[in-house]
């Protein structure tokens, strides 16, 4: 065999290529987290050293063995993300408490809203209330305080 032929790209090497380029863009644009990038990595790593059994030939003993292969996403489900909805809901309606912002992980901000609302006498409950608006808008916070970015 050539030397080309040897160095030559298998074609399903290209498609794990492609599947990790995709993935790299995920976690770049923070849709999927650091864990969640390394895992689905290595899953595809993983399948690009199992040898492709599909091209040699079946031996005559053996009876046929059908392969069944769950599909999984590129994107998993985080059951622990949060939702930009309620985040903003809450935001509008109890802002001034600083409930939205406890509810995304941000406790010292949330301390801060009910000092502010607390000394202004509920003038600081506009804080909240324009945070709830910009949270619904995306303008606004769009992470958790663990970096984990909100569901819609």
């Amino acid at each position: 065999m050539s030397e080309k032929m040897k160095n030559k790209p298998k074609e399903h090497d290209m498609d794990y290529t492609k599947e990790l380029e995709k993935l790299h863009d995920l976690k770049e644009k923070n849709i999927i987290s650091e864990d969640e990038y390394n895992d689905q990595k290595e899953a595809i790593l993983s399948k690009m050293k199992t040898p492709d059994k599909k091209n040699e030939p079946q031996k005559q003993n053996e009876p046929q063995k059908q392969k069944v292969e769950a599909s999984t996403p590129n994107v998993s489900f985080d059951p622990t993300a949060k939702s930009k909805m309620t985040a903003g809901l809450l935001g509008i309606f109890l802002g001034g408490f600083g409930v939205h912002r406890f509810y995304l992980g941000y406790t010292g901000i949330g301390v801060a809203q009910i000092f502010v609302s607390l000394f202004t006498c509920g003038f600081g409950y506009f804080w909240g209330f324009i945070e709830g608006i910009l949270i619904l808008a995306g303008a606004s916070i769009t992470t958790d305080a663990s970096g984990k970015p909100l569901t819609d």
